[in-house]
């Protein structure tokens, strides 16, 4: 892989950490630690993680005239995402 690809799978697997890391932070803070508010926020920003790596992917592929082999993972990240429930 060259250099200029390997942001992206970066940014690709920070924001598959971020999602899960809020999701089980904000299920704990709701569930065992019974704080509402706190897992709200939690649970809410889950979504933002995947935001975040859509605007990424977009900044990615508008900067080259076809699309590298690393933007399936985010599609299929995007997929699982939908079918879901997000």
């Amino acid at each position: 892989m060259d250099s200029s690809g390997s942001w992206i799978v970066g940014a690709i697997i920070g924001a598959e950490i971020a999602f899960w890391v809020l999701l089980v932070l904000g299920l704990l803070a709701r569930y065992v630690l019974k704080l509402k508010r706190t897992s709200t926020a939690l649970l809410l920003s889950v979504p933002l993680a995947d935001l975040v790596l859509i605007i990424l992917v977009g900044l990615d592929l508008s900067a080259v005239p076809s699309p590298p082999p690393s933007t399936g993972l985010p599609r299929s990240t995007w997929a699982s995402s939908v079918g879901f429930g997000h």
